[in-house]
Order: C-alpha cells, then sequence, then structure tokens
C-alpha cells in the first residue's frame, strides 16, 4: 500500500515537472515555458485537442499544475498528499470529460495510465 503511495505521489510529480519546468510555485509559473512544453504540445497531438479545445485544455491543465505544485509545497502527510492529490485529480477529469468527446478522453486516460505505469517502473526499477 505505501509504494501504491509512493507511486501516485511521484506519477503528480512528474506531470507537474513535465508541464511547468522550472516553475517553483504558482507565484513564480512560467507561463512561456508552459506554452513551449513538450510534452503538453505531445498531448494536445495524441488527443487530438482541436484548435478550439485547445485553450480551455491549456487552461484546464495549468490549473491543476499550479493546484498540485502548491500541494507539494505544504507541511502535510504522506496520506494527506495522497488524498488531496487524488481529489485534485478527479476534479482535473471531471472537467476534462467535459471539454473533451468520448475518444478524445479515451486517449486522456491512456496517457494518465501511462505515466503511472512509467513512474510505477521506475520506483521497481
Amino acid at each position: 500500500m505505501k509504494n501504491l503511495k509512493l507511486t501516485i505521489v511521484i506519477s503528480f510529480l512528474f506531470l507537474i515537472a513535465s508541464y511547468n519546468g522550472n516553475a517553483q510555485t504558482a507565484n513564480t509559473f512560467d507561463d512561456a515555458k508552459f506554452e513551449k512544453n513538450e510534452t503538453l504540445r505531445k498531448d494536445i497531438k495524441k488527443i487530438d485537442i482541436s484548435s478550439g479545445q485547445e485553450v480551455v485544455f491549456k487552461e484546464i491543465t495549468k490549473k491543476y499544475v499550479i493546484q498540485y505544485e502548491n500541494l507539494v509545497e505544504t507541511q502535510i502527510t504522506e496520506a494527506e498528499l495522497n488524498e488531496k492529490m487524488k481529489e485534485i485529480q478527479v476534479k482535473k477529469n471531471a472537467e476534462m470529460r467535459n471539454l473533451l468527446d468520448d475518444k478524445q478522453y479515451e486517449k486522456y486516460l491512456e496517457i494518465q495510465q501511462e505515466r503511472e505505469t512509467a513512474s510505477k517502473n521506475r520506483i521497481r526499477g
């Protein structure tokens, strides 16, 4: 169970790092780096986001990256951190579900699963 919690935390941290590069906090969030982020660009392409959806997709992603960053900076227990991260992910997924069609949402979830699997492999490896 502890490995599962650690995997979840590492997955979210990887997500934050991959989307945000060197930004440290919401106060120092670097919009330019976020816009140029290769992972974000690849996700948009893989999910086949339309130009009309792209702005909203980026807004949702940025909103939750900032929430993850702020959460990681808090002084809470690992269990509390895991619970809060799960809550944030559920909210983000709900917003993405409203934005994306069925095929896009399925791909979005596949990408999440791939990142979680990669994170688990790094822990084991």
